[in-house]
């Protein structure tokens, strides 16, 4: 789609190589009242260049005008593009006022769409952070505070007027509010707002570059706003917004970031507990100045509302900010004028529990990593997880991968009950069978132990710890608690040869009693451990429900090519334990060298590669920081010659 710039200024500079990353926008014409601008412009990325907004209306064709005009021209230019029968992308503010915000709604049509910036609630921060709030992770939220320190205009941009004419709360406190007011919904009344005019050179007819106001949403939240240009934003925070409610609190550092930069992840923190930095798990990576404008070429040619740029949210903002303003004014209160705005409502995707009738039979949708919770390092070593997965849950982990074998069942299902933690129905739940368990009424009494001791009605997945079958010895429930003998005593009884005392059950008697698991509706998928593709192979055939998740030791050294070639062909997920290696894996010469080469750590590296190859690796650890890190794969992948370094080492 055919694309015009109007205002060829520091921005455009910006949005005119964006244009050209986009293959369905097409940059033709540019307009500036300073000729020479829009000369320099036009030059530099092939378009036609105009001396005014009439000229390139009469003109050009192009259906889509970027307003990126200075405060006060954006509600004329936008309201005469419209009235051209053009879509328009505007700069923020829509408008400097709410009458004119309200003017240009009222000239929107579906041959004449409208959009604004800022976009960056659709950046992955943001969108991180809307899904920390969907699951209602913080409880109840009352209170919000903004910290919006941009700094002196003079000091960023080489033509400070138009900034100080608007002045930080138009200019800047836009950015947090959008995002804002995107999760919780619009600003009800602003209670109270003080304005001041302190840096040199801000004269009587510039807005003041020094705010505060204490505003109330329609759902009741208090919100507590600081936009100043005075303070230099490298002396404090630039956007900030924090989130609180009765069982946690949220940041983002940057509330208009366009995310790529670990900097700007939320940091969630449950109530009495440290912040943890939260990843994307489905990154867009950093979205670009263009982005905005591709959405609404999009929208237009596919007859659908916008997802991201809403100019309805944007004409609510300005009628916020106006409010703040006559609040200054007055000293008293003020109430947004209203625009008809109302939100979309933040949605939480559901792994699997959301769905509660299934037949074992369709492909888990499983997050791309998970978290193990084995707590044995060998010998007679076991670890204290609950750290390491306290935290790999606020960072957002959504998988974990659990078993009766392992005695921290317990465990998990307190963390995810206590104040703060995840919904149910954002995670997705695996747990294990052991081999002593694989006689039919064991089976059952295994399964509902391992529930029980999650705290759940459902598992989405269960799987046989191995095929084979061995003596009970009695139920697995306290291993945590047991000396290291009776463990052993319980988990492996053996015979005077010490070899493994076998149970008399075949393999299909056992999962003939797993698919009676599902028929009942305690279990989601069926799966094994620790399988041989023909062990797999015979038994996907024969099974009335199949197997539908595996589970196998995996890295570079064990990458069981044929087995996660087998399951790709065969609608089987694989989940990989032990995923970074034996002991050595991550001191080898070529993972480290591969690591250094892509600014990655041994560990971010070897994780990266089992999920570009569609393998869900299951880290295990009880370090809080290695937690949140083994989760932070998506933004930066593996490269191609990297895997293939990798690959090689088997």
């Amino acid at each position: 789609m055919r694309v015009a710039i109007v205002g060829c200024g520091a921005i455009a500079s910006e949005y005119a190589p964006d244009l050209a990353a986009h293959p369905d926008l097409r940059l033709v014409a540019v307009a500036d009242r300073v000729r020479e601008r829009a000369d320099r412009l036009a030059d530099a990325h092939g378009a036609t260049a105009h001396g005014s907004l009439d000229s390139l209306l009469d003109a050009s064709e192009a259906p889509v005008v970027v307003n990126l005009t200075g405060h006060a021209a954006h509600a004329p230019v936008t309201a005469q593009a419209l009235d051209a029968g053009r879509h328009v992308f505007s700069e923020k503010p829509l408008a400097t006022s709410p009458g004119d915000a309200r003017d240009l709604l009222s000239r929107v049509g579906p041959e004449r769409r409208l959009a604004c910036a800022p976009t960056s609630p659709a950046g992955d921060p943001q969108r991180t952070a809307r899904r920390h709030v969907a699951e209602e992770r913080l409880g109840s939220v009352r209170v919000a505070r903004i910290d919006c320190n941009v700094g002196r205009p003079g000091e960023w941009h080489p033509r400070p007027e138009s900034f100080r004419q608007a002045g930080p709360l138009l200019d800047a406190a836009v950015y947090p509010l959008t995002v804002l007011t995107a999760l919780f919904g619009p600003v009800d009344r602003v209670r109270s707002a003080d304005a001041d005019r302190l840096a040199p050179g801000v004269g009587p007819d510039d807005a003041p570059d020094h705010w505060s106001a204490t505003l109330s949403l329609a759902g009741g939240q208090r919100v507590d706003l600081r936009a100043s240009g005075y303070v230099p934003f490298r002396a404090g925070d630039q956007m900030r917004l924090d989130v609180v409610g009765d069982e946690g609190t949220l940041r983002l550092p940057d509330a208009g970031s366009l995310g790529g930069d670990a900097a700007d992840h939320p940091r969630y923190a449950r109530l009495g507990a440290d912040p943890v930095r939260v990843p994307p798990q489905t990154p867009r990576g950093r979205l670009d100045r263009a982005f905005g404008v591709a959405e609404l070429a999009a929208a237009a040619r596919e007859d659908r509302p916008l997802r991201v740029g809403s100019p309805g949210q944007a004409a609510h903002v300005v009628s916020a900010v106006d409010a703040v303003a006559r609040a200054a004014e007055t000293g008293g209160s003020a109430t947004p004028v209203g625009v008809g705005w109302t939100p979309t409502a933040a949605r939480v995707r559901r792994p699997e529990s959301d769905q509660p009738e299934a037949d074992g039979s369709d492909v888990p949708a499983l997050p791309p990593v998970g978290a193990g919770t084995a707590s044995y390092r060998g010998g007679e070593t076991y670890v204290d997880l609950s750290a390491g997965l306290r935290a790999a849950l606020d960072a957002g982990c959504r998988l974990l991968d659990c078993a009766e074998l392992y005695g921290t069942e317990s465990l998990v299902g307190d963390l995810i009950r206590a104040p703060g933690g995840p919904p149910r129905g954002a995670l997705a739940l695996v747990s294990k069978a052991w081999h002593t368990s694989h006689r039919p009424d064991h089976l059952r009494a295994a399964c509902r132990a391992s529930r029980d001791r999650l705290g759940v009605d459902c598992l989405d997945g269960y799987l046989l710890h191995g095929t084979e079958a061995w003596a009970h010895r009695g139920p697995l429930d306290g291993l945590s608690e047991v000396s290291a003998a009776e463990r052993e005593a319980l988990t492996f009884p053996t015979d005077d040869d010490g070899d493994p005392v076998r149970a008399d059950v075949s393999l299909a008697e056992t999962w003939a009693a797993m698919e009676g698991l599902v028929d009942d509706g305690h279990v989601r998928h069926l799966g094994l451990c620790n399988v041989s593709v023909d062990e797999l192979a015979v038994l996907a055939a024969d099974a009335r429900i199949p197997p539908r998740v595996v589970q196998v030791e995996h890295h570079p050294l064990a990458p069981r090519d044929d087995l996660v070639a087998w399951c790709r062909d065969n609608g089987v997920r694989v989940l990989g334990h032990t995923p970074l290696g034996p002991d050595g894996l991550l001191d080898d010469p070529t993972v480290r060298d591969v690591a250094a080469s892509e600014d990655l750590t041994p560990a971010g590296a070897v994780l990266r590669w089992a999920v570009a190859r569609g393998v869900v690796p299951i880290p295990s650890t009880a370090d809080p920081d290695h937690a949140v890190a083994n989760l932070d794969l998506f933004e930066q992948p593996l490269s191609a010659a990297g895997r293939q370094r990798l690959d090689g080492l088997a």
